[in-house]
């Protein structure tokens, strides 16, 4: 039985980003804690916007001249796009 399809996408959204948000902070390297601590989820009904206002985030993420990137963002991101399927089929049909 198909669930009402608006409200699956939004719980879908909101799982995905949850999983982003998860991996993101599993896969942040740690020196002061202050970057990791920093990623937020601002979840509304069709979208959700992980970000962090440390303003060397970036750097981390992407690299610099003198440091190899730390993509920890990015793999949150794959993760949740490896699951998508997954989610997006549970919350529309259920788990029968």
């Amino acid at each position: 039985m198909i669930k009402y399809p608006g409200k699956a996408v939004e719980r879908a959204i909101s799982c995905l980003a949850d999983i982003t948000l998860e991996a993101a902070k599993e896969h942040c390297p740690v020196r002061t804690g202050r970057l990791k601590n920093s990623i937020t989820c601002v979840k509304e009904k069709d979208k959700a916007i992980i970000f962090t206002n440390v303003d060397y985030a970036a750097a981390v993420e992407l690299g610099t001249s003198r440091q190899r990137p730390q993509p920890y963002l990015s793999s949150g991101i794959d993760k949740a796009a490896r699951m998508a399927g997954i989610v997006v089929r549970e919350e529309i049909f259920g788990n029968d």
